[in-house]
């Protein structure tokens, strides 16, 4: 099997433990009115991925999903996108795209829809390969156009782009499945995560793992970039015009640009959470290599930017509550190559949302019981911004957890927020019946200066291991909960939580549409 698949595929063991009983089984403000399956087969082991990633378009009535794990004849995890556009009453699946070579990952974080434009992240490069030596996972990212009903390729962003020559490939040591990333330099995986304003014509595209240099022009290894482009109005393509690192200095391992989120000209970066492994801090391994450098602390922040004199600028920096990591014992397939003390950080930041009044961060791994137990629930920040322009500040207004007091992962990867609502990722949420890791959506409404919980939103058919909530996507009359079997499993799980083995395959996913009552 592929190297890096084999990586996902073996992580998909280190899950999180999860158990106890919810009285609800639908929302008190949304009827779930669709349900969406994939017609592509899946993996007969990882399942098909389908629902990790979802939008929404804000003004038409569009949906698009990922199939990650789609594996159509004569390929391994190339993965797809679904377009659907109602007609009636109900949505019909009206293309798919695809790419057609050996893990690719389709979609695999991140897609968006803005105006007629498609935005596709495609971390496994090159894109259409069928030789796995040749993989680099520098990362693209795939620009489609709508066109006569069809969404076409209009431009692709990868190393072949201007300015982009640079991007970092994977160190192929790295490629061991079982060995933790910050052992190796990871391939850049540009476009893992990425943000779009199509109004003011900004693009924001992530290469967490972005190798850069110090003042000596030695090399940092996944210290991570941030990569900035304009729409050219002449050529109607998107062009670079900015490299963005860490305002503090670059520093190994930091993966800068782990999240980012961008509004109007306001923009929010983090660090520290990538999509393989948590930030760990340790002391010692078990390989013929030195102890990689390490960041001073496993917690993460984020960084604040505003868009003025042609540039992105830095403003502030903020971090979560938690001082320290949270001692971990860590997963069966990383002990054998990490030894001594292991912490895991806060994960503030590992989810971002923003508009003109609000921004909303996810601290994932926070270890909010108050006794200081190792339970890693999770935490969503909420920031009022106060001022406007150059003197704009993100101002802590409140912090909140999920209503399930056992779950794990709270605000993992993914948060949505649209004017007065904001939808929170809870993938391990226990289920109505009691189902492990049947997961929901966690709806938050602003009511009388402050945010109120509203909802919890659960598929009406899930099953325990389905990981719901881990896509996340609304508009104005509907909302959109993927599932999450695949990707969850593989996005931080690997480490240094509670571990219960999940029987294979995993299962199937789905995507529930809701419309609000």
């Amino acid at each position: 099997m592929y190297p890096k698949i084999k990586k996902l595929a073996l992580s998909v063991f280190c899950l999180f433990l999860m158990s106890a009983g919810h009285e609800r089984l639908a929302g008190e403000s949304y009827v779930p009115v669709q349900t969406f399956t994939a017609v592509i087969p899946g993996s007969p082991t990882l399942g098909d991925g389908f629902g990790n990633t979802v939008t929404l378009h804000e003004d038409k009535d569009w949906l698009f999903v990922t199939e990650s794990v789609a594996e159509p004849e004569g390929t391994v995890i190339p993965g797809a996108v679904y377009y659907y556009k109602k007609k009636g009453s109900q949505f019909e699946n009206k293309q798919i795209l695809e790419t057609g070579g050996i893990g690719d990952h389709l979609g695999l974080l991140d897609l968006q829809t803005h105006g007629k434009w498609l935005f596709v992240s495609a971390p496994g490069t090159p894109l259409g390969n069928t030789d796995p030596s040749q993989a680099d996972f520098t990362g693209a990212l795939l620009i489609y156009h709508l066109e006569d009903g069809e969404w076409k390729l209009r431009q692709t962003l990868d190393r072949n782009t201007p300015g982009l020559e640079d991007l970092t490939p994977a160190n192929p040591a790295s490629l061991n499945p079982v060995i933790p990333a910050q052992i190796f330099q990871q391939g850049a995986s540009f476009g893992f995560n990425f943000s779009v304003d199509l109004a003011h014509g900004l693009l924001l595209v992530a290469a967490q793992y972005q190798q850069n240099l110090d003042a000596e022009n030695q090399p940092l290894m996944n210290s991570g970039a941030v990569y900035a482009f304009h729409l050219s109005s002449s050529k109607g393509e998107w062009e670079l015009f900015q490299k963005i690192t860490n305002p503090a200095g670059s520093v190994a391992n930091d993966a800068f640009g782990a999240q980012v989120a961008l509004y109007e000209d306001m923009a929010l970066i983090s660090n520290g959470v990538v999509a393989q492994t948590p930030r760990l801090e340790f002391t010692a391994v078990s390989l013929p290599v030195p102890v990689p450098p390490l960041p001073s602390s496993p917690n993460s922040s984020v960084f604040l930017y505003h868009f003025h004199d042609k540039e992105w600028h830095h403003l502030q920096t903020v971090s979560g509550d938690q001082q320290t990591g949270t001692a971990i014992t860590l997963g069966p397939f990383f002990s054998p190559f990490i030894t001594g003390p292991v912490s895991i950080g806060d994960g503030f930041g590992c989810a971002l949302a923003l508009n003109k009044y609000w921004a909303v961060i996810g601290a994932c791994f926070e270890a909010a019981a108050p006794n200081g137990s190792t339970t890693l629930s999770g935490a969503a920040y909420f920031y009022s911004i106060s001022g406007s322009g150059k003197d704009a500040s993100l101002v802590r207004q409140q912090k909140v957890f999920s209503d399930d007091p056992t779950t794990q992962g709270t605000s993992l990867i993914n948060i949505s927020l649209r004017k007065d609502t904001v939808l929170i990722s809870d993938p391990l949420h226990v289920g109505p019946e009691g189902q492990v890791n049947q997961g929901a959506i966690l709806v938050y409404k602003f009511h009388k200066d402050r945010w109120e919980h509203k909802d919890t939103l659960f598929d009406p058919s899930g099953a325990a291991k389905d990981f719901f909530g881990f896509g996340i996507a609304q508009n104005g009359d509907y909302v959109a909960g993927g599932t999450g079997s695949f990707t969850a499993a593989v996005t931080f799980l690997n480490v240094g939580l509670p571990l219960v083995v999940t029987p294979f395959p995993l299962n199937n996913g789905k995507v529930v549409l809701y419309k609000r009552k």
